[in-house]
């Protein structure tokens, strides 16, 4: 079955969409494979939410491998957001490091292998039982009234519109 998985299919995903900067392209793979490996969208959805919680909230990249690829690297960051550019940005500032070089490509293809090891330990603990979601599902969307994240001045400055509260949260 995996053989014959299309990978070129999800390569759209890099650099946070096509470049865009937007949500973590690891984040979209381990979420694929959380659904076409639990088939229930009950469970991958609370696996993805702990596992943005994990991405968002955790000091990445933590792995390192065997064989160095591209460079050295001595510095990880706590993004607090699954939001591309902001995580990318915040360890760019840590590490002094421009977008282009040797180490961020190291630091997110690091980034890479976290996601994918923390992916595969739901997994298992999915396949043996023991799996329990550590967080709410719509966290942010239950608390703001809005799907959203509480980090929007990172980006956008102090002149961002108040969520409003939409009558369909009180059914």
């Amino acid at each position: 079955m995996w053989k014959e998985y299309p990978v070129d299919a999800m390569r759209w995903a890099h650099g946070g969409l096509a470049g865009w900067g937007a949500l973590c392209g690891t984040l979209v793979g381990a979420g694929t494979i959380i659904g076409l490996v639990t088939s229930e969208t009950d469970i991958a959805e609370a696996m993805v939410n702990d596992l943005a919680f994990y991405y968002s909230y955790t000091e990445l990249p933590s792995f390192t491998p065997a064989k160095i690829l591209k460079a050295e690297l001595s510095d990880m960051t706590i993004a607090g957001t699954p939001v591309c550019h902001i995580s990318v940005g915040r360890w760019m500032r840590a590490a002094d490091e421009s977008f282009l070089s040797d180490e961020r490509a190291e630091r997110c293809a690091r980034l890479s292998a976290n996601i994918a090891m923390e992916t595969a330990h739901m997994l298992n603990a999915w396949s043996d039982g023991s799996y329990k979601p550590k967080h709410k599902p719509l966290y942010n969307l239950l608390a703001n009234g809005i799907t959203s994240q509480n980090n929007c001045t990172d980006c956008h400055g102090r002149d961002i519109p108040s969520a409003e509260t939409y009558k369909s949260l009180d059914k």
